[in-house]
């Protein structure tokens, strides 16, 4: 199966399309925001936490705010593999910052559930529903038009 989504649409009906490699599907992405003491962390958690409220992520995603010990914490947000880009976007569009270092990625993702650090807070993200799903029906019926909303 080629998966592809949509990467821009314009009004004339041209639209630009990305692969997505299908093993993405059945992993976990995520970015991972450090700091070295737990006033700092719980900013940077409380920051990301109103960035959402302001303006939905992308896609689900889960964000903890984690400690390993007193003088290493994280806030770390999980997310689908193949919204990897969307999330980046989404962080960047909304400017947000850390003062410590912040790593990302797959195996960064297996690292932490095998480390287990103490989670201190957790909140879930509900993605930003931009788009009306179709019917398998609804979609037949819509297939020769040029535009699609």
């Amino acid at each position: 199966v080629k998966v592809y989504k949509i990467h821009n649409a314009y009004a004339d009906g041209r639209v630009e399309l990305r692969g997505v490699r299908s093993g993405l599907f059945q992993v976990e992405m995520g970015m991972f925001f450090y700091s070295s003491n737990e006033q700092e962390a719980k900013g940077d958690f409380k920051r990301m936490v109103n960035m959402a409220v302001k303006t939905a992520p992308p896609s689900r995603a889960k964000l903890h705010l984690s400690r390993y010990s007193d003088d290493k914490y994280v806030v770390t947000l999980i997310y689908p593999a193949e919204c990897n880009d969307e999330i980046s976007d989404w962080l960047l569009a909304s400017d947000y910052k850390t003062a410590g270092a912040a790593t990302g990625g797959l195996s960064a993702v297996q690292q932490y559930y095998n480390d287990k650090p103490e989670i201190l807070d957790r909140h879930q993200f509900i993605a930003n529903e931009r788009f009306e799903s179709r019917s398998g029906d609804e979609l037949y019926r819509y297939l020769s038009l040029a535009v699609q909303r």
